[in-house]
């Protein structure tokens, strides 16, 4: 993609209600003031044309933090380099009746 910003990502699985993301480690790598690293959700790929503005909120992972989310929320991890290891576990979540 351009200027090295990925792709949101939006998914429509079949009985997948729920995406999540639990930040296993983070510590030192994710800074205060840079947003790189943040999870960003509602801003949808450049290529798909929007009436308006959307509402995007960014979130600063740390250790332990889960996230769930619609499915459908367009949502990626904003770009960022750093010298330890970050581990973030992406899953879904299936209502069964």
């Amino acid at each position: 993609s351009p200027a090295g910003r990925p792709s949101g990502a939006a998914y429509s699985f079949g009985g997948v209600a729920q995406r999540g993301i639990l930040s296993a480690t983070a510590a030192g790598l994710i800074g205060e003031d840079d947003q790189a690293g943040w999870i960003e959700f509602g801003q949808p790929p450049e290529q798909i044309a929007c009436g308006r503005d959307p509402d995007v909120l960014l979130i600063r992972p740390k250790e332990g933090l889960m996230l769930l989310f619609p499915s459908y929320m367009y949502h990626r991890t904003i770009p960022f380099s750093g010298d330890g290891t970050r581990i973030s576990i992406a899953f879904d979540v299936s209502l069964v009746s």
